[in-house]
C-alpha cells in the first residue's frame, strides 16, 4: 500500500540499530492506522519509530512530535522502572508479551492512565528490532475506581464511628453481612456473633415472627420504622431501641441497612418523669389542705378538691375565673 494512502507516522530511529527485515510501513492501513486503540513501534533506544492517530489523540501530540520523542520522557517517573523491567524481560526472552498499566504524560501535562500490551518484534536471526505496544486510555476507569475507593473510605469511617448501631443485610436472604462497633456495644455481641446469621436467628428479638414479618415488609415497601422495639442484650437484659430500616442498591445488588438507636435511658427517664408526675398529682389531689396554682395575673391554673370544698365552687368554675374573683375586695 502506498505510504501516502496510509497517513501514518514513522521515523528511522537510531541508524546504528540493525536494519529491520520488516519495514515499519509494511502493515496494512486497517491493521495499524485505523486501529481503535493507540499503537506504536518503539526502537531499542526507546524512541518512537511509528505511531498511529489513536495514540496521537490519546497523548495530545502530533505524529512528528512523538517521533522526535523518547518514550521514557513522557512516562510518569514512578512507572519508569516497571516499564524498563518489562522491556528487559522481553529482551531476555522471559516472556513473549506483557500486559500492564502505566501513566503517560499528556502534552498539556496531565497523566493518562493506559493499559499496555507490549511484545517484541525480532528479525529472522532473533535480533530485537522494535517493541510493539497497544495502548488503551483507561483514565476514566481509573478515576472512577479512585472515586469509588474514596466513597467507600468515607462510608467506612462513618460506619465505624457512628453512634447509632448499623446492621447490613442481604436483601434477598436476610443474612447479616456487616455490623458496626456501636451495635456490638449496644447488644453486647461480637462481630462474629452476627456474620452469616439471619436477622431472626441471632436471638436478640423478643418476637421472632414479628422480625420475619418485618423483613417481608421491608422487601415489599423498602422502608420500616419502629419507635419502640424491644431487643435482648446478650446478657439477657431487655433494651428499648428505635429501629429504622431501608433498602437500597449497591452495584446492582439490594442491601438492607438497619439503624438501631438505644433509647433505653430515654425511656427510663420518661417513665421516671411520668411516675414523678403521678406522685405529685396524687399528693396534690389528696392533700388535707386546699392548694391552688395561680398565674402572675391571677388566673387559676390548678386546684385540688380540698380547695373546691373550702370555697364552695366546682373545679370547672374556679379554672374559668381568676383568684381575684373569689377574694374579698377589701383583701385584694
Amino acid at each position: 500500500m502506498p505510504e501516502k494512502a496510509t497517513k501514518q507516522y514513522s521515523g528511522n530511529g537510531d541508524s546504528s540499530l540493525p536494519k529491520p527485515t520488516i519495514k515499519p510501513l509494511a502493515y496494512p492501513k486497517w491493521v495499524f492506522e485505523d486501529a481503535p486503540v493507540g499503537m506504536c513501534l518503539i526502537g531499542m533506544d526507546f524512541r518512537f519509530v511509528r505511531v498511529n492517530h489513536a495514540l496521537c489523540r490519546i497523548l495530545g501530540y502530533s505524529g512528528p512530535q512523538l517521533l522526535s520523542t523518547d518514550s521514557r520522557a513522557i512516562t510518569h517517573a514512578e512507572d519508569l522502572e516497571m516499564t524498563a523491567a518489562h522491556s528487559r524481560q522481553l529482551l531476555t526472552g522471559d516472556g513473549k508479551s506483557f500486559h500492564f498499566e502505566k501513566r503517560y504524560v499528556h502534552k498539556d501535562g496531565h497523566f493518562v492512565w493506559s493499559a499496555i500490551a507490549s511484545s517484541l518484534l525480532r528479525s529472522h536471526d532473533g535480533t530485537p528490532l522494535y517493541f510493539i505496544e497497544y495502548i488503551q486510555d483507561i483514565t476514566d476507569r481509573k478515576q472512577a475506581q479512585v472515586s469509588l475507593i474514596d466513597s467507600e473510605t468515607r462510608f467506612r469511617r462513618l460506619f465505624e464511628a457512628a453512634r447509632d448501631g448499623i446492621l447490613l443485610l442481604d436483601a434477598d436472604t436476610g443474612v447479616i453481612t456487616d455490623v458496626n462497633p456501636f451495635l456490638e456495644e449496644i447488644l453486647g455481641c461480637s462481630r462474629g456473633d452476627f456474620q452469616q446469621q439471619k436477622l431472626w436467628d441471632i436471638g436478640l428479638f423478643e418476637d421472632v415472627e414479628m422480625c420475619k414479618r418485618t423483613f417481608e415488609k421491608l422487601q415489599k415497601d423498602k422502608y420500616v420504622r419502629y419507635e419502640n422495639l424491644p431487643l435482648r442484650h446478650k446478657s439477657g437484659k431487655r433494651i428499648e431501641v428505635e429501629f429504622v430500616s431501608n433498602v437500597y442498591e449497591v452495584n446492582g445488588k439490594k442491601v438492607i441497612q438497619c439503624n438501631v438507636r438505644d433509647i433505653t435511658e430515654r425511656k427510663l427517664a420518661a417513665n421516671a418523669l411520668r411516675e414523678s408526675e403521678e406522685r405529685f398529682r396524687l399528693t396534690f389531689d389528696q392533700a388535707a389542705v386546699g392548694i391552688a396554682h395561680v398565674s402572675p395575673n391571677g388566673q387559676l391554673l390548678r386546684v385540688n378538691q380540698k380547695f373546691c370544698d373550702i370555697v364552695g365552687y366546682s373545679r370547672e368554675e374556679l379554672l374559668a375565673g381568676k383568684f381575684q374573683d373569689i377574694t374579698y375586695a377589701a383583701d385584694l
